[in-house]
Protein backbone atom coordinates (compact mmCIF):
# COMPACT_ATOMS: atom_id res chain seq x y z
CA UNK A 1 0.00 0.00 0.00
CA UNK A 2 1.31 3.38 -0.72
CA UNK A 3 0.50 6.02 1.26
CA UNK A 4 0.79 9.95 0.45
CA UNK A 5 3.98 10.71 1.69
CA UNK A 6 5.74 13.75 3.30
CA UNK A 7 9.44 13.98 2.39
CA UNK A 8 10.99 16.53 4.91
CA UNK A 9 14.48 17.43 4.13
CA UNK A 10 16.72 18.25 7.91
CA UNK A 11 19.52 19.59 5.47
CA UNK A 12 17.23 22.28 4.33
CA UNK A 13 15.72 23.09 7.65
CA UNK A 14 19.06 23.61 9.27
CA UNK A 15 19.88 25.54 6.52
CA UNK A 16 16.85 27.65 6.29
CA UNK A 17 17.74 28.10 10.18
CA UNK A 18 21.15 29.11 9.40
CA UNK A 19 20.11 31.59 7.06
CA UNK A 20 17.72 33.30 8.94
CA UNK A 21 20.00 33.32 12.30
CA UNK A 22 22.30 34.72 10.12
CA UNK A 23 19.70 37.67 8.99
CA UNK A 24 18.28 38.45 12.55
CA UNK A 25 22.02 38.48 13.65
CA UNK A 26 22.60 41.44 11.85
CA UNK A 27 20.01 43.40 13.99
CA UNK A 28 21.16 42.33 17.09
CA UNK A 29 17.59 39.22 17.33
CA UNK A 30 17.71 36.11 18.62
CA UNK A 31 15.50 33.54 16.56
CA UNK A 32 13.63 30.93 19.06
CA UNK A 33 12.34 27.96 16.15
CA UNK A 34 8.79 27.13 16.25
CA UNK A 35 7.78 23.34 15.53
CA UNK A 36 3.97 23.83 16.35
CA UNK A 37 3.65 23.23 12.34
CA UNK A 38 5.48 20.34 12.27
CA UNK A 39 4.06 18.16 15.51
CA UNK A 40 7.09 19.11 17.39
CA UNK A 41 9.28 16.54 15.59
CA UNK A 42 12.34 15.92 17.35
CA UNK A 43 14.56 15.98 14.29
CA UNK A 44 13.03 19.24 12.76
CA UNK A 45 13.81 20.49 16.21
CA UNK A 46 17.07 19.84 16.13
CA UNK A 47 17.63 20.62 12.42
CA UNK A 48 16.17 23.73 14.01
CA UNK A 49 18.98 23.70 16.35
CA UNK A 50 22.18 22.75 14.34
CA UNK A 51 21.00 26.03 12.40
CA UNK A 52 21.55 28.32 15.54
CA UNK A 53 17.93 29.41 16.78
CA UNK A 54 18.55 29.95 20.35
CA UNK A 55 15.96 27.55 21.85
CA UNK A 56 12.50 25.73 20.76
CA UNK A 57 8.90 26.49 20.95
CA UNK A 58 5.80 24.82 20.86
CA UNK A 59 1.99 25.23 21.47
CA UNK A 60 0.66 21.96 22.86
CA UNK A 61 1.99 20.22 25.46
CA UNK A 62 2.24 16.85 23.76
CA UNK A 63 4.70 18.13 21.50
CA UNK A 64 6.61 20.13 24.38
CA UNK A 65 6.74 16.53 26.38
CA UNK A 66 7.79 14.54 22.97
CA UNK A 67 10.52 17.57 22.88
CA UNK A 68 11.67 16.99 26.50
CA UNK A 69 12.00 13.06 26.20
CA UNK A 70 14.34 13.53 23.70
CA UNK A 71 16.92 15.54 25.52
CA UNK A 72 15.71 19.54 24.38
CA UNK A 73 16.31 21.85 26.95
CA UNK A 74 15.26 25.69 26.88
CA UNK A 75 11.90 24.85 25.75
CA UNK A 76 9.03 27.55 24.97
CA UNK A 77 5.27 27.17 25.41
CA UNK A 78 3.70 30.03 22.70
CA UNK A 79 0.46 29.27 24.49
CA UNK A 80 -1.13 29.78 27.82
CA UNK A 81 -1.21 26.30 29.66
CA UNK A 82 -4.55 25.20 30.43
CA UNK A 83 -5.79 24.91 33.75
CA UNK A 84 -4.55 21.28 34.18
CA UNK A 85 -1.54 21.74 31.65
CA UNK A 86 -0.02 24.16 34.21
CA UNK A 87 1.79 21.79 36.16
CA UNK A 88 3.43 19.63 32.73
CA UNK A 89 3.81 23.42 31.19
CA UNK A 90 6.67 23.94 34.22
CA UNK A 91 7.91 20.51 33.79
CA UNK A 92 8.41 21.31 30.19
CA UNK A 93 9.30 24.37 29.12
CA UNK A 94 11.62 26.69 30.52
CA UNK A 95 9.72 30.05 29.81
CA UNK A 96 5.86 30.71 28.57
CA UNK A 97 4.13 33.11 27.39
CA UNK A 98 0.76 34.06 29.32
CA UNK A 99 -1.71 36.25 28.62
CA UNK A 100 -4.04 36.65 31.57
CA UNK A 101 -2.87 37.73 34.83
CA UNK A 102 -5.11 34.59 36.57
CA UNK A 103 -2.92 32.21 34.84
CA UNK A 104 0.51 33.72 36.39
CA UNK A 105 0.04 32.25 40.14
CA UNK A 106 -1.39 28.99 39.33
CA UNK A 107 1.48 28.85 37.21
CA UNK A 108 3.77 29.90 40.52
CA UNK A 109 2.20 26.89 42.61
CA UNK A 110 3.52 24.43 40.13
CA UNK A 111 6.65 26.05 39.99
CA UNK A 112 7.22 26.30 43.68
CA UNK A 113 6.35 22.47 44.08
CA UNK A 114 9.65 22.11 41.59
CA UNK A 115 11.59 24.62 43.99
CA UNK A 116 12.06 26.95 40.46
CA UNK A 117 11.70 30.25 38.89
CA UNK A 118 9.59 30.15 36.35
CA UNK A 119 9.89 32.47 33.75
CA UNK A 120 6.84 34.15 31.60
CA UNK A 121 6.79 36.53 28.65
CA UNK A 122 3.51 38.79 29.05
CA UNK A 123 2.23 38.91 26.05
CA UNK A 124 0.22 42.13 24.95
CA UNK A 125 -1.95 42.82 22.52
CA UNK A 126 -1.19 45.72 19.50
CA UNK A 127 -4.11 46.09 17.30
CA UNK A 128 -3.91 42.34 16.23
CA UNK A 129 -7.20 41.25 18.07
CA UNK A 130 -5.22 37.91 19.52
CA UNK A 131 -4.02 36.69 22.88
CA UNK A 132 -2.59 39.80 25.50
CA UNK A 133 -3.63 42.29 27.72
CA UNK A 134 -4.03 45.59 26.47
CA UNK A 135 -0.94 47.89 27.15
CA UNK A 136 -2.78 50.41 29.40
CA UNK A 137 -2.73 47.73 31.98
CA UNK A 138 0.52 46.47 31.63
CA UNK A 139 2.08 48.37 34.54
CA UNK A 140 -0.37 46.75 36.74
CA UNK A 141 -0.20 43.24 35.80
CA UNK A 142 3.57 43.41 35.91
CA UNK A 143 3.26 44.84 39.71
CA UNK A 144 1.02 41.59 40.30
CA UNK A 145 3.79 39.15 38.43
CA UNK A 146 6.53 40.57 40.11
CA UNK A 147 5.02 39.75 43.86
CA UNK A 148 4.59 36.27 43.05
CA UNK A 149 7.93 34.64 44.56
CA UNK A 150 8.36 31.67 41.42
CA UNK A 151 7.50 33.58 38.69
CA UNK A 152 9.81 35.66 37.10
CA UNK A 153 8.61 38.94 34.26
CA UNK A 154 11.28 37.91 31.80
CA UNK A 155 9.92 39.37 28.85
CA UNK A 156 7.01 40.91 27.11
CA UNK A 157 6.12 39.89 23.48
CA UNK A 158 3.41 40.30 20.83
CA UNK A 159 1.94 39.21 17.76
CA UNK A 160 1.64 41.98 15.37
CA UNK A 161 -0.75 40.12 12.43
CA UNK A 162 -3.65 39.68 13.16
CA UNK A 163 -5.20 36.26 12.78
CA UNK A 164 -7.19 35.49 9.06
CA UNK A 165 -10.60 35.79 8.87
CA UNK A 166 -12.69 32.70 9.05
CA UNK A 167 -14.49 32.67 5.78
CA UNK A 168 -11.30 33.89 3.80
CA UNK A 169 -9.07 31.12 5.05
CA UNK A 170 -8.53 29.20 1.56
CA UNK A 171 -8.17 32.83 0.19
CA UNK A 172 -5.95 33.70 2.45
CA UNK A 173 -3.23 31.74 1.10
CA UNK A 174 -4.13 32.71 -2.56
CA UNK A 175 -3.75 36.17 -2.30
CA UNK A 176 -1.31 38.14 -3.98
CA UNK A 177 0.71 39.89 -1.78
CA UNK A 178 -1.25 43.39 -2.80
CA UNK A 179 -4.68 42.48 -1.59
CA UNK A 180 -3.20 40.63 1.74
CA UNK A 181 -4.25 43.56 3.76
CA UNK A 182 -7.93 42.73 3.31
CA UNK A 183 -7.01 39.94 5.64
CA UNK A 184 -4.00 40.49 7.35
CA UNK A 185 -2.65 43.97 8.02
CA UNK A 186 1.13 44.80 7.40
CA UNK A 187 3.11 45.13 10.31
CA UNK A 188 5.06 48.21 10.75
CA UNK A 189 7.82 49.46 12.97
CA UNK A 190 5.77 52.01 14.83
CA UNK A 191 3.68 48.69 16.60
CA UNK A 192 6.63 47.18 17.52
CA UNK A 193 8.35 50.33 18.93
CA UNK A 194 5.32 50.90 20.98
CA UNK A 195 6.59 47.48 22.63
CA UNK A 196 9.96 48.41 23.42
CA UNK A 197 8.59 51.68 24.91
CA UNK A 198 6.25 49.66 26.95
CA UNK A 199 9.35 47.53 28.32
CA UNK A 200 11.10 50.78 28.89
CA UNK A 201 7.98 51.83 31.09
CA UNK A 202 8.64 48.46 33.60
CA UNK A 203 12.15 49.25 33.99
CA UNK A 204 11.35 53.07 34.89
CA UNK A 205 8.46 51.96 37.44
CA UNK A 206 10.32 48.64 38.83
CA UNK A 207 13.81 49.20 38.34
CA UNK A 208 14.43 45.96 36.67
CA UNK A 209 15.62 45.19 33.00
CA UNK A 210 13.27 43.19 30.73
CA UNK A 211 15.34 40.73 29.27
CA UNK A 212 13.30 39.76 25.78
CA UNK A 213 10.84 41.77 23.81
CA UNK A 214 9.67 38.93 21.92
CA UNK A 215 8.36 40.81 18.66
CA UNK A 216 6.57 38.14 16.70
CA UNK A 217 6.88 35.88 14.37
CA UNK A 218 7.42 35.04 10.74
CA UNK A 219 5.12 38.00 9.87
CA UNK A 220 7.33 40.50 10.79
CA UNK A 221 10.16 39.46 8.34
CA UNK A 222 9.97 41.95 6.39
CA UNK A 223 11.20 44.77 8.79
CA UNK A 224 13.83 42.13 9.23
CA UNK A 225 14.70 42.01 5.60
CA UNK A 226 14.74 46.07 6.02
CA UNK A 227 16.43 46.25 9.01
CA UNK A 228 13.52 48.24 9.86
CA UNK A 229 12.74 46.78 13.18
CA UNK A 230 13.07 48.96 16.26
CA UNK A 231 16.48 48.86 18.56
CA UNK A 232 15.26 46.91 21.42
CA UNK A 233 13.37 44.07 19.73
CA UNK A 234 15.60 40.97 20.72
CA UNK A 235 13.83 37.58 19.89
CA UNK A 236 11.69 36.66 17.27
CA UNK A 237 9.34 33.59 17.15
CA UNK A 238 10.04 32.04 13.81
CA UNK A 239 8.45 28.76 12.79
CA UNK A 240 6.74 29.21 8.93
CA UNK A 241 9.83 31.15 7.68
CA UNK A 242 12.38 28.40 8.57
CA UNK A 243 10.06 25.54 7.45
CA UNK A 244 8.56 26.95 4.35
CA UNK A 245 10.97 29.86 3.31
CA UNK A 246 8.58 32.39 3.49
CA UNK A 247 7.22 35.05 5.79
CA UNK A 248 3.79 34.98 6.62
CA UNK A 249 1.43 38.44 5.73
CA UNK A 250 2.12 38.34 1.36
CA UNK A 251 3.90 34.83 1.44
CA UNK A 252 6.71 35.97 -0.30
CA UNK A 253 9.98 33.98 -0.26
CA UNK A 254 12.61 34.78 2.26
CA UNK A 255 16.13 35.42 0.49
CA UNK A 256 18.41 32.42 0.44
CA UNK A 257 15.55 30.23 2.03
CA UNK A 258 14.46 27.07 0.59
CA UNK A 259 10.80 26.86 -0.18
CA UNK A 260 10.57 22.77 -0.32
CA UNK A 261 12.21 21.66 2.83
CA UNK A 262 8.45 19.42 3.15
CA UNK A 263 7.32 17.68 -0.01
CA UNK A 264 4.10 15.78 -0.21
CA UNK A 265 3.71 13.09 -2.91
CA UNK A 266 0.77 11.01 -3.89
CA UNK A 267 -0.13 8.26 -6.31
CA UNK A 268 -2.21 8.40 -9.49
CA UNK A 269 -5.32 6.21 -9.42
CA UNK A 270 -6.74 7.22 -12.40
CA UNK A 271 -6.42 10.05 -15.59
CA UNK A 272 -9.12 10.62 -18.13
CA UNK A 273 -10.43 13.44 -20.07
CA UNK A 274 -13.96 14.77 -18.77
CA UNK A 275 -16.31 17.75 -19.76
CA UNK A 276 -15.61 20.38 -17.50
CA UNK A 277 -17.87 23.54 -17.36
CA UNK A 278 -14.49 25.03 -19.52
CA UNK A 279 -14.39 22.28 -21.54
CA UNK A 280 -12.73 18.95 -22.10
CA UNK A 281 -9.96 18.76 -19.64
CA UNK A 282 -7.25 16.34 -19.10
CA UNK A 283 -7.69 15.35 -15.43
CA UNK A 284 -5.76 12.92 -13.03
CA UNK A 285 -7.25 11.77 -9.86
CA UNK A 286 -4.84 11.11 -7.01
CA UNK A 287 -4.86 9.69 -3.59
CA UNK A 288 -4.87 12.49 -1.43
CA UNK A 289 -7.92 14.30 0.06
CA UNK A 290 -9.26 16.19 2.84
CA UNK A 291 -8.25 13.05 5.67
CA UNK A 292 -4.79 13.99 4.58
CA UNK A 293 -4.65 17.53 4.53
CA UNK A 294 -7.66 19.06 5.76
CA UNK A 295 -9.29 21.63 3.36
CA UNK A 296 -6.14 23.48 3.16
CA UNK A 297 -3.98 24.52 0.24
CA UNK A 298 -0.98 22.75 -1.59
CA UNK A 299 0.77 24.01 -4.45
CA UNK A 300 1.31 21.55 -7.63
CA UNK A 301 5.20 20.74 -8.43
CA UNK A 302 3.96 20.59 -11.95
CA UNK A 303 2.02 22.92 -14.43
CA UNK A 304 -1.53 21.68 -13.15
CA UNK A 305 -4.25 22.96 -11.03
CA UNK A 306 -6.48 21.53 -8.35
CA UNK A 307 -9.97 21.27 -9.09
CA UNK A 308 -11.60 19.90 -5.88
CA UNK A 309 -10.70 17.38 -2.92
CA UNK A 310 -13.15 15.00 -1.37
CA UNK A 311 -12.09 13.11 2.22
CA UNK A 312 -10.32 10.55 -0.17
CA UNK A 313 -9.57 12.11 -3.92
CA UNK A 314 -7.96 15.06 -5.44
CA UNK A 315 -8.59 16.02 -8.99
CA UNK A 316 -6.66 18.07 -10.76
CA UNK A 317 -6.53 19.22 -14.29
CA UNK A 318 -2.87 17.84 -15.78
CA UNK A 319 -3.55 19.06 -19.60
CA UNK A 320 -0.84 21.87 -19.53
CA UNK A 321 1.29 18.71 -18.01
CA UNK A 322 4.41 18.31 -20.27
CA UNK A 323 5.14 14.50 -19.24
CA UNK A 324 2.83 11.96 -19.91
CA UNK A 325 0.80 11.06 -16.65
CA UNK A 326 -0.22 7.44 -15.68
CA UNK A 327 -1.84 4.99 -13.23
CA UNK A 328 0.55 4.55 -10.31
CA UNK A 329 2.28 7.75 -10.85
CA UNK A 330 3.02 10.39 -8.07
CA UNK A 331 2.87 13.85 -7.93
CA UNK A 332 4.18 16.01 -5.73
CA UNK A 333 3.07 19.78 -4.01
CA UNK A 334 4.24 21.71 -1.84
CA UNK A 335 1.88 22.39 1.10
CA UNK A 336 1.21 25.53 2.85
CA UNK A 337 1.55 26.06 6.63
CA UNK A 338 -1.80 24.84 7.88
CA UNK A 339 -1.66 21.96 5.22
CA UNK A 340 1.52 20.59 6.68
CA UNK A 341 0.41 20.52 10.16
CA UNK A 342 -2.42 19.10 8.54
CA UNK A 343 -0.36 16.20 6.81
CA UNK A 344 2.23 15.97 10.07
CA UNK A 345 -1.34 15.11 12.44
CA UNK A 346 -2.45 12.54 9.50
CA UNK A 347 -1.87 9.00 9.78
CA UNK A 348 -2.43 8.19 6.85
CA UNK A 349 0.26 10.33 5.57
CA UNK A 350 3.90 8.52 5.61
CA UNK A 351 6.56 10.31 6.96
CA UNK A 352 10.49 10.00 5.47
CA UNK A 353 13.37 12.29 6.51
CA UNK A 354 16.23 12.72 3.90
CA UNK A 355 19.43 14.82 4.19
CA UNK A 356 20.46 16.41 1.40
CA UNK A 357 20.30 19.76 -0.70
CA UNK A 358 19.65 19.10 -4.45
CA UNK A 359 20.70 21.70 -6.40
CA UNK A 360 18.14 24.56 -6.75
CA UNK A 361 17.39 27.77 -6.86
CA UNK A 362 16.41 29.46 -3.47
Amino acid sequence: MSYPRLMIDLKKIEHNSREIVKQCQESDIKVIGVTKGCLGDPRVAQAMSNGGVSGIADSRILNLRRLRKDGFDNLMMLRQPMCEEMEEAVRCSEVGLISDMEAAPLLSKEAAKSKKAYRVILMVEMGDLREGILPENLLKVADKILRLEHIKLFGIGTNVCPLPLRDGRQNYFQKKAADCTQLCSMPTGKDLLLLVELAKSIREKFGIEVEVISGGSSSVWKLVETKTVPEGINQLRIGEGILLGQETTSFEQIRGTYQDAFVLTAEVLEVREKKHLKGWLKQAVIALGKQDVGSEVLKPCFDGEILRVSADHMVIDISNIGEPVSLGDTLSFIPTYYALQMAMISPFVSKEYVEHLPVNER
